[in-house]
């Protein structure tokens, strides 16, 4: 799942992120994409559940939503310095992706 920026608004260039179905894919596509030298990372530990969270939230609050949210999202690198890497990056990560997919569909 892409992004979606409204008609209306322009992208801020933050962040680039994309969401798969789960996290062991996300995990094995996160694999792969550093193995062919792709700074890419999951986005965020959820506040509910980082160590801060834990030790100072008066409740245990279930977040289930936030945490499929935290589980499948991948980030890819996209920063001022990147110009460079920009040719490679793009050559390789459709195909590394769409490499992983393919596996996963045959297994």
């Amino acid at each position: 799942m892409l992004p979606h920026v409204p008609d209306e608004c322009d992208h801020n260039y933050h962040i680039f992120y994309f969401r798969v179905a789960s996290r062991d894919e996300r995990d094995q596509l996160l694999k792969a994409l550093q193995a062919e030298g792709i700074g890419a990372t999951f986005h965020f530990v959820p506040l509910h559940s980082s160590s801060y969270g834990r030790t100072s939230l008066k409740n245990d609050q279930q977040l289930p939503i936030t945490d499929r949210c935290s589980d499948t999202v991948i980030r890819l690198p996209l920063y001022p310095g990147l110009a460079d890497q920009v040719d490679s990056l793009i050559d390789a990560t459709p195909t590394t992706i769409g490499s992983m997919m393919s596996t996963r569909k045959g297994a």
